[in-house]
C-alpha cells in the first residue's frame, strides 16, 4: 500500500505574489497522480479547488471531505476508501478524517496552529487515538504543525507508531518550506522555520515499512509518501 499526504497551501491573501492555489494545484495533481497510491490526504484546500481536484479523479476513488480551520478550507482523504467519517478535533474547527483502504484504518489530519498550541495538539492526538483504539492496521498521516520531538508527537510513539519519515529518532526531511516558497513568508514565519522545519509525517502501526520519500511541487509544503504492507 503506498500512501501520500500534502499540505497544499491556503493562500487568501490579495497579494499577487503567489499564484492562486486554482492555477498551482494542476502541477501538484500531476505529481500526486504520477505516483499512484492508493490513498491521498490533502490540506489547506480551497473550496473552490475541490471540484477541480474530483474531476480528475478515477470513477472508483471516493473523496471524503470537510471543513477545516477556515470557513472555506477543506481537508481531503482521496482514494477507494470505506467506512469514511470526520472527527470534530475542536480548537480553531479543526477536523480529521478516517477511512478503511484495503483493511488499514487511514487517519489524515492537520492539526491546530499556535505557537502555544502543544497542549491543544495533544488533545486533538489524544481523540485521535481514542478513535482508532482496538484497531490494529493504521496509519495516521498529515501536517502536526509540531517538531518530531513535541510532546503531541511522541504520544504516537508511545502508542506503538513509528514514523515513516525518520532519519534519526527526531531527524526528518524538510517539509516546509518548500523550496522557492521561504520568500512569500512574513518574517516572524521565515523566523519560526528557520532554515527549515519537518512538520508533516506518516506515522505507521501494525504495518512493516518499505519506503519513503518527499516530493515537490507548488506548494509552500513537500508532499510525504511512504509504502507499507
Amino acid at each position: 500500500m503506498k500512501v501520500l499526504f500534502w499540505n497544499v497551501f491556503y493562500y487568501p491573501y490579495d497579494k499577487p505574489v503567489i499564484p492562486s492555489q486554482q492555477k498551482r494545484i494542476a502541477p501538484i495533481l500531476s505529481k500526486v497522480d504520477s505516483l499512484k497510491c492508493d490513498a491521498v490526504g490533502l490540506a489547506e484546500v480551497e473550496d473552490k479547488v475541490v471540484t477541480i481536484i474530483e474531476e480528475g479523479l478515477p470513477s472508483e476513488s471516493e473523496p471524503l471531505w470537510a471543513r477545516s480551520n477556515r470557513p472555506t478550507e477543506r481537508i481531503g482523504l482521496l482514494g477507494r476508501i470505506s467506512r469514511p467519517s470526520v472527527l470534530d478535533l475542536g480548537y480553531d474547527n479543526r477536523a480529521a478524517l478516517l477511512a478503511e483502504v484495503g483493511g488499514v484504518t487511514i487517519v489524515c489530519l492537520h492539526l491546530t496552529f499556535s505557537l502555544r498550541g502543544s497542549r491543544m495538539r495533544s488533545d486533538q492526538i489524544q481523540k485521535v487515538l481514542r478513535s482508532i483504539a482496538g484497531k490494529e492496521k493504521v496509519i495516521i498521516m498529515g501536517d502536526f504543525n509540531a517538531l518530531a520531538w513535541q510532546r503531541e508527537r511522541r504520544m504516537l510513539r508511545k502508542h506503538g507508531f513509528s514514523s515513516a519519515m525518520k532519519k534519526g529518532r527526531w531527524l526528518r526531511p524538510v517539509t516546509s518550506p518548500a523550496p522557492g516558497y521561504r520568500k512569500y513568508y512574513n518574517w516572524w514565519q521565515k523566523l519560526l522555520v528557520g532554515r527549515g522545519m519537518s512538520p508533516d509525517d506518516i506515522y505507521v502501526r501494525g504495518l512493516n515499512i518499505h519506503s519513503s520519500g518527499v516530493v515537490y511541487s507548488e506548494s509552500d509544503h513537500v508532499g510525504v509518501w511512504a509504502e507499507v504492507s
